[in-house]
């Protein structure tokens, strides 16, 4: 009779372990729908000893639990020169399970007639824009207001939406 007893106890807590974390690891986008969150990049650097700095505002919307867009507008300069960033990217993305971790995948890029950033000085210092290949982000709320975004390739910055 004990072991009975043991072994539907030793079932019940698996099932609920398994409930807890099926719970728990629900897919909750931080970036809640179609409410902008807003941030600015800063950047200052130098690669290769060429001086390169941009300031860019980014207005990120998230259209679906796997879908948004990025609206990108600023300023990137590079050994002098100065060029005009104003780009919308669309992506998709989608969580890492057991994680704040998110895969994300530009799906496409469409230049405004003011951007006049060489397609090749963006792939080059940019890489968070590119098609190529995707990026894993990190998005961590901060409050009910912030959220920080980190990516291994590319700035970290706190977005405000609301």
């Amino acid at each position: 009779m004990k072991i009975v007893f043991l072994r539907i106890s030793t079932a019940v807590l698996f099932l609920l372990l398994i409930v807890f974390m099926y719970w728990n690891d629900r897919e909750v986008s931080p970036l809640p729908n179609n409410i902008p969150c807003v941030g600015t990049v800063n950047y200052d650097l130098v690669v290769n000893d060429t001086p390169v700095n941009y300031t860019l505002s980014h207005r990120i919307v998230t259209v679906s639990g796997t879908s948004g867009y990025d609206s990108i507008k600023g300023q990137f300069s590079v050994d002098g020169k100065s060029y005009n960033v104003g780009r919308t990217i669309t992506f998709e993305h989608h969580r890492i399970p057991f994680s704040n971790s998110h895969e994300y995948h530009v799906v496409s890029t469409h230049k405004s007639s003011s951007d006049n950033l060489p397609d090749t000085l963006s792939e080059k210092y940019l890489t968070y824009l590119n098609q190529d290949s995707p990026r894993f982000l990190h998005l961590d709320r901060i409050d009910n207001q912030h959220i920080l975004i980190s990516d291994t390739s590319g700035p970290s910055f706190l977005c405000r939406h609301g």
